[in-house]
Parts: structure tokens; C-alpha cells; sequence
């Protein structure tokens, strides 16, 4: 589990490679950007507030799936990392409230000429330290955190502290303000020589939290991401910092750096958490088709034990029977021993009956189904292994084919046993392509599933037994599957068929009624 786990899990070279391209692409626009810092730019007055908006959603959304990780594997780093980022999505709230021209010359709640800035640098301290406690916190890859206490009732604490926070340090911001350094000269034209302070300490900070986040050859891929955060912010504070002009190159390029660094993060962490959701769904399909393996392996082998053993079980009652006839003059002692085996026959005869009713019954529960859907679904399924044989899948499916009645997770058991088989074959096949050709048809009766493949085909003395149960021509083959796919197909009224190809291959065609009943 924890190799799933995206704060856990080590990052590909790949991955790796494109974190240090980012980090690289980054460095090369703030190094053209720098000589041209001062310059100033048009006054865009929606930028602020658009911009705010874009980093509060942002930081909303990955500060609700780092909680939500939180929640379910009870880690207080998590807790820790995504309490920090609801901290600063709320900041950018007033942030954008406050901003100078936004909405009022002057921005709203009252805020004075340093406001905007304070609540700047104090969602990027936020972060930093977030990131410090969650570096801290953090457990080995090895090592989950299972045994611990359910985190829902402390991450609410968390947020009501975080929000309390923000309130508090968006009122200091503004009806405190005179309690704070004055940092602007004025609005729009530059800097009082304090405001360099506080950018340098936060960048020491965030260059102490990338020294934290860091842990050589353990480091997850989420530490990578954070890594280049706290990378595009330090360049971001750097640019700010060195620029006393607002609306200037410089401080534009601060500020898209530190958005789409936020949202490369927020994007990282969807695509993997819906990664994670996938594989999580095709590991429970999986699952289902291996339980339905196993059960239809059990079928398969109630069926074979109870034709294997109805014709001695028979020939016993009959030679019984006969005993009884022979007698010429009834002994109480023979007769009844006779008539105990005959008894025993008819009830060993009922326990076979109605272990075969288990795999009969097994089969109504059908539903309409497109077969076409299901061959392709099974397709999906089976694509890694595919690759892996190098079998390249040739569709020529007929696209008006009706719905039909089937048991949807037996049939495409069947398809998987029938694919596989053909793709196994063609294993050892080395000098002509490897392909697996699958066709449907519609017929007035019913429908039909034609599956080819160029592999060695059946050799003659085989053909008679290749549906036969336990009879494999693989080295570790079971037997069962195409046993079990005869199985399935008469049981859904239908019927199973095999041949050679020509010129190469073999060739599997199943028939099924739409009545779900045998051809008369």
C-alpha cells in the first residue's frame, strides 16, 4: 500500500526530470526577466483580484485533497501541509479585497497603504511553516500510520484555528496597522527601504523548508513537488523584493510565477489521486473476475466429478437391480444388502443433481448486455498482457448487434479465457505477426463471437479433447479455462466451437441464442 501513496511514493526518473526542467524554466525567465524588473507595465486593476481568485480555488482545492489523504490515513503531516494551505486560501480573500484599485482606490475593509503587502508576506511565512511541520512530522515510506486516532475531530480544530488566524492577522493588516513596520511610501510608485526585511526572512525560511522537504534517496514524489514550490516562491520573493514599482515586469512575473506554481501543484495532485482512483478500480475489477474465476473453477469441477461419477454410480445400481432379480430364492441378509446399495445409489445420484444445480442456478441472474462492449471492456483489461506478448488486437465487430441476456461477469470470464488462451498460444510464434483477431455477427437466432489467432492451431489429436477438464497442452496450464468456457456457454443455452485456421492458427466461435434456451 504505502508504493500507492503519493506523499510516499518515490518518483520516477521522469518525473524527476520534468521537476528539474520546470525548475530550470523557471530560473531562465527570472534571469531574462531581471534587467527588465523595474519597468513599469500597464495598470491592469482586475489582475489582482483575478489573480486572487485563481490562487483561493487552487488552494482550496489541494488544501481539501492533502485533508482528505489526512483523514483516511490518519497523518498528521498531511494535516499539517493541507492546514496550511486552507490558512493562505483564506488570505487571499482580503488579499484581493484590500488590493489598491480592485474595487476602490484605496481597497476595502478599511485597509491602509501596507496592507496588501503584510497579508502577502504573511500567507507566504504560512506556508513555509506548514511545510517545516510537515517535513517534521512525516513517517518513513514504510511506515503507515494505521494504529493512530482518527484525525476528523482534529482537523476541524485545525481549520477553526487556521480561519480564527486569518481573521486575526487580516484585522491586524488593517485596523492594526499602525502596530506594524510601515513598509510602502505609497500606493503605486515604490518602497520604503523596511519592505526588504520580511522578504528576507521569509525566504530564509522557505530555503529552510526546501532543506527539510529534502531527504536524498527517500524522497517522495509529493517532497518534489513541494521542492519546486518553495523554489518558484523564493524567486518569486526575490523578484518582489528587488522591485519597488508596482505593476512593473518584475512584480507581474512575481506573482504568475507563484500562481502557477500553486496550481502545478493542485494539478499534480489530481492527476495522481485520480491515479490512485484507477488503479484502485481495476485492482477491485480484478478482484471480482478472480472471485468469479475461482467459483467457476469450483463449477467446472463439480460438473466434471459429477460425470465422471454418474456412469459407475449407475452401473452399480443396475448390477444391484440385476442381484435383486437374480435371486432364486429371496435371503433376507442378500436382499437387504442389495437394497441398501440400490438406495445408496439413488441418493448419491441426488447429491450429484443438485451439485450440478449450483453452477445451473449460477446462471440466471442475467441482465441485456452488448457483447461488443464486453469484448472491448475485456480487451482493456487484458492490454498490459497483450503488450507484454506483443499480440496486436484486430477488431471487426458489427456494430447493429442486438443486447442479449447473459450473466455479464461469467460471459466476460469466458472472453478473458478465450482471449488469454489465443495470446499464449502465439507466444512461442516468431516468424509472422502476432494477431488476434476477433469478429461478432448477428444472425436471425442469435449471435455470434468468432476469436482467431495466428499461433501453432490444434493438431488433430487434440481436437476432440480440448475442452475436455484437466486436459492442457501448457507446460503449467490447469485445464480448466477452456473448460470453463464450454461450461459457461451451454449453460447460457449457447454452444462453444474449435478448429484449425488457415493457413496458420486456431480459431474459437461461440454461438448464443437470443432465447438463452438450445437450438431445437
Amino acid at each position: 500500500m504505502p508504493d500507492l501513496l503519493f506523499h510516499n511514493l518515490r518518483p520516477t526518473r521522469a518525473q524527476v526530470r520534468t521537476a528539474l526542467w520546470a525548475a530550470a524554466l523557471i530560473l531562465v525567465a527570472f534571469l531574462v526577466a531581471l534587467p527588465f524588473r523595474q519597468i513599469r507595465l500597464a495598470r491592469i486593476d482586475a489582475f489582482t483580484p483575478i489573480f486572487d481568485t485563481a490562487l483561493f480555488l487552487g488552494d482550496a482545492i489541494t488544501a481539501t485533497l492533502l485533508l482528505v489523504q489526512a483523514s483516511v490515513l490518519r497523518s498528521k503531516a498531511l494535516l499539517a501541509l493541507g492546514t496550511g494551505y486552507f490558512f493562505i486560501s483564506l488570505l487571499t480573500i482580503p488579499h484581493g479585497l484590500t488590493f489598491p484599485w480592485a474595487f476602490t482606490p484605496t481597497g476595502l475593509l478599511g485597509a491602509g497603504i501596507d496592507t496588501t503587502t503584510w497579508l502577502y508576506h504573511f500567507w507566504h511565512l504560512g506556508l513555509a511553516l506548514s511545510i517545516m511541520a510537515y517535513a517534521y512530522l512525516r513517517q518513513p515510506p514504510d511506515t503507515l500510520e494505521t494504529n493512530a486516532k482518527p484525525l476528523d475531530k482534529t482537523i476541524l480544530v485545525c481549520l477553526v484555528c487556521a480561519a480564527l488566524l486569518a481573521a486575526a492577522l487580516t484585522l491586524l493588516a488593517t485596523a492594526g496597522a499602525s502596530l506594524l513596520p510601515r513598509q510602502m511610501a505609497d500606493p503605486l510608485n515604490g518602497y520604503s527601504g523596511k519592505v526588504f526585511a520580511p522578504g528576507y526572512f521569509i525566504m530564509l525560511l522557505i530555503a529552510g523548508a526546501g532543506a527539510m522537504t529534502w531527504r536524498g534517496q527517500r524522497t517522495s514524489l509529493l517532497d518534489v513537488w513541494l521542492m519546486l514550490l518553495l523554489w518558484a516562491w523564493f524567486l518569486e520573493l526575490f523578484a518582489v523584493s528587488f522591485t519597488p514599482l508596482r505593476f512593473a515586469v518584475g512584480w507581474y512575473f512575481g506573482r504568475v510565477t507563484g500562481l502557477l506554481s500553486g496550481l502545478f501543484v493542485m494539478l499534480m495532485l489530481l492527476a495522481e489521486t485520480s491515479k490512485l482512483y484507477a488503479q484502485t478500480a481495476l485492482q477491485a475489477r480484478a478482484q471480482e473476475r478472480e472471485r468469479e474465476n475461482r467459483l467457476m473453477i469450483r463449477d467446472a469441477i463439480a460438473l466434471s466429478i459429477a460425470h465422471e461419477l454418474r456412469q459407475p454410480l449407475a452401473a452399480i445400481m443396475l448390477n444391484a437391480q440385476a442381484g435383486q432379480r437374480a435371486l432364486p430364492k429371496p435371503d433376507a441378509n442378500i436382499s437387504s444388502i442389495l437394497d441398501a446399495i440400490v438406495s445408496d445409489s439413488h441418493r448419491a445420484s441426488s447429491v450429484i443433481d443438485s451439485t450440478k444445480a449450483l453452477f445451473e442456478q449460477s446462471t440466471t441472474q442475467k441482465s441485456p448486455a452488448n457483447l461488443n462492449r464486453l469484448v472491448r471492456d475485456t480487451l482493456t483489461i487484458i492490454s498490459r498482457d497483450l503488450r507484454q506478448l506483443d499480440v496486436s488486437p484486430d477488431l471487426r465487430l458489427d456494430n447493429s448487434l442486438p443486447p442479449i441476456a447473459v450473466n455479464r461477469l461469467q460471459m466476460q470470464q469466458a472472453l478473458f479465457n478465450l482471449f488469454m488462451n489465443a495470446a499464449e498460444a502465439m507466444s512461442t510464434t516468431m516468424d509472422r505477426p502476432r494477431l488476434l483477431t476477433i469478429q461478432s455477427s448477428s444472425g436471425a437466432e442469435g449471435l455470434v463471437i468468432r476469436v482467431d489467432d495466428t499461433g501453432p492451431g490444434i493438431s488433430a489429436d487434440d481436437q476432440d479433447r480440448i475442452f475436455d477438464a484437466f486436459f492442457t497442452t501448457k507446460s503449467q496450464g490447469t485445464g480448466l479455462g477452456l473448460s470453463i468456457c464450454r461450461s459457461v456457454i451451454e449453460a447460457h443455452g449457447g454452444c462453444l466451437r474449435a478448429g484449425s485456421r488457415q493457413p496458420v492458427g486456431a480459431t474459437f466461435e461461440i454461438y448464443l441464442p437470443y432465447s438463452g434456451k438450445p437450438a431445437a
